[in-house]
């Protein structure tokens, strides 16, 4: 059985609906996962604040779920910043898309800092 590493599927949900509790979400956490959290210094003067690592994380885990993914294992969240900001959220897991297996995901996770009109495009 061929396993792939498949680090381009990228997946924006458009909104955060997150119905589990962060205990759901712990016990998809690697033991050395790392939450990577922007610094606080870049928002001070802001009004508008990127959603958590910890949403990003369940954003990605409801994504992936979603797509038939068993197994998850969340690995590593880090904030991004270009011409849009978010997480990357890479992931463990088994998936079989048109006959070809997979173990390993990268999703991107919008983290709301466009938001236009008061509405938080995040998740």
């Amino acid at each position: 059985m061929r396993t792939v590493l498949f680090t381009g599927l990228v997946i924006c949900f458009m909104g955060v609906q997150n119905p589990c509790s962060a205990s759901s979400l712990d016990q998809h956490l690697h033991k050395n996962a790392k939450l990577d959290t922007p610094s606080a210094s870049l928002f001070e003067h802001s009004k508008a604040k990127p959603i958590s690592p910890r949403d990003a994380a369940l954003s990605a885990l409801r994504g992936l779920e979603a797509k038939g993914v068993k197994d998850i294992v969340i690995c590593e969240v880090n904030w991004i910043a270009g011409a849009i900001s978010g997480y990357l959220v890479d992931a463990k897991g088994k998936a079989t898309i048109n006959g070809t297996n997979f173990s390993a995901f990268r999703i991107g996770i919008r983290d709301g800092l466009e938001a236009k009109d008061g509405k938080a495009a995040a998740g």
